[in-house]
């Protein structure tokens, strides 16, 4: 991983490779500020963490030459340094931890809303599931007796009809005696009338 400490000397190792057009190694740089360590081990296993970082970034080549290894600019070592070499690398290396640590943040946070909404479903499905169920009984209760009521309705209905139809018959019959009889008083009448 990059650091912020190695972004200098990498940049320089790049622009020595760039201008020298011939292979690096840590002798070029072993009195440079960033190896202040005296140990010869230690600057080299510095040096070596720093070839491993370029080769990640595949703007150079590496020389292996026992356990000295050394650098040699390949196709893409002067377009990465146009591009903005590893300070723009390491931007773009913080960029993305960002945006890593905001999504790995909203993810917890999403897990512990999941979490507690998760509780809330246990503790409370019962409840709700009782009362659904309440309310489904009722419901089939209404509507069983419903249709009882609408049997019985259509039962109503039909023997109004049938009495309506009976009553209009009796009508009938009682207005056509009637004005039979009417028919026959009117000329009794007359007839009675006349013989007074």
């Amino acid at each position: 991983m990059l650091e912020k400490n190695d972004i200098e000397i990498l940049d320089e190792i790049i622009e020595k490779l760039i201008k020298s057009n011939s292979k690096v190694c840590y002798n070029d740089f072993s009195n440079h500020r960033y190896f202040s360590s005296t140990n010869h081990n230690h600057v080299c296993d510095k040096f070596q963490r720093l070839i491993d970082i370029i080769i990640n970034y595949d703007c150079a080549k590496l020389i292996k030459a026992g356990y000295y290894n050394s650098l040699i600019a390949n196709q893409n070592t002067v377009h990465f340094k146009e591009n903005g070499g590893f300070a723009k690398a390491y931007q773009e290396q913080q960029t993305r931890i960002e945006k890593e640590t905001e999504i790995q943040t909203i993810s917890m946070n999403k897990l512990r809303l999941d979490t507690k909404l998760s509780k809330w479903q246990v503790k409370t499905f019962w409840w709700f599931f009782s009362f659904s169920l309440v309310g489904f009984i009722y419901g089939f209760y209404d509507f069983i007796t419903d249709l009882k009521s609408d049997k019985s309705l259509n039962k109503i209905e039909i023997s109004n009809r049938q009495l309506e139809s009976e009553l209009s018959k009796l009508r009938t019959l009682f207005l056509d005696q009637k004005s039979v009889d009417s028919l026959h008083n009117s000329k009794t009448d007359v007839d009675t009338l006349s013989v007074h």
